[in-house]
């Protein structure tokens, strides 16, 4: 990796987002100007414009009007989920969620019947997917970056042992990390189904975006996945179900991993 110093140009989230704002918004383009009243429409909700940052095409400058979407970047997962309850009860006369057709069109767009039934998915992206939306007829995603204090678990303080296949039920009795890539719910009262095997499961954990805020504390959910021995350096040992690992992207694994609200 270039020293940055030696890049004529590095993108920073946090630092482009900044620059946006402090521009007069008559100077700024269509898409930039719906960004710019987005992130305004956001800071309602009590964060800061540090909080946010901007990325993908809109951050490199290779934005399309009218077919780009707004990518916002939040730093720190308590305020994610403040966002997320802002944006549960806010309304603005350029905001509007995705109709149930639309939600259709990318169920089979992008395959997620291999995923989800289909009305298990809408009402999991109608009623709780409040990341994403238009807004000026532009499509928003926002996504959550955790900050250093706040990782659920750290690089290299833990020794992952496969166990196999398996699927587990439980109680949701945490879903705090369950906005951040790799997330994970904490569960109890597990129980392994179809196996002999009686391991206590504490975490399943995925990588997909298509599990985070699937499931709230109290809900039942079931999950397909590796189980995993997990032996920190700090801490007791414990089992885990993985769902979304890499590899399962090219094998028939990624069909049969699933987590989902029973």
């Amino acid at each position: 990796m270039a020293p940055h110093e030696e890049n004529e140009r590095v993108y920073f989230p946090r630092e482009g987002l900044a620059e946006l704002m402090s521009m007069p918004e008559k100077s700024l383009d269509d898409h930039l100007a719906t960004v710019y009243k987005f992130v305004n429409f956001l800071l309602e909700s009590g964060l800061r414009l540090k909080d946010l940052g901007i990325t993908y095409s809109t951050l490199m400058g290779h934005y399309v009007y009218n077919m780009s979407d707004i990518n916002i970047v939040v730093y720190g997962k308590e305020n994610f989920w403040k966002l997320m309850n802002y944006m549960d009860k806010a309304e603005h006369p350029s905001l509007r969620w995705k109709t149930e057709d639309e939600w259709m069109e990318f169920y089979q767009k992008r395959n997620r019947y291999n995923i989800f039934e289909k009305n298990t998915f809408l009402n999991h992206m109608i009623s709780r997917k409040k990341s994403e939306g238009y807004f000026n007829n532009l499509l928003f995603v926002i996504f959550a970056a955790e900050k250093e204090n706040e990782v659920w678990f750290k690089w290299g303080q833990e020794k992952y042992h496969a166990l196999g296949m398996a699927t587990v039920e439980g109680t949701v009795e945490g879903h705090h990390s369950s906005v951040v890539r790799p997330g994970c719910y904490d569960i109890d009262d597990s129980k392994l189904v179809g196996s002999g095997e009686d391991a206590e499961v504490e975490k399943v954990v995925f990588y997909s975006r298509d599990y985070t805020l699937l499931a709230y504390p109290g809900e039942k959910i079931r999950a397909c996945g590796m189980l995993e021995r997990v032996e920190p350096k700090k801490g007791r040992p414990h089992n885990r179900i993985v769902t979304g690992y890499f590899d399962s992207y090219i094998s028939d694994r990624r069909e049969k991993e699933f987590i989902k609200v029973i």
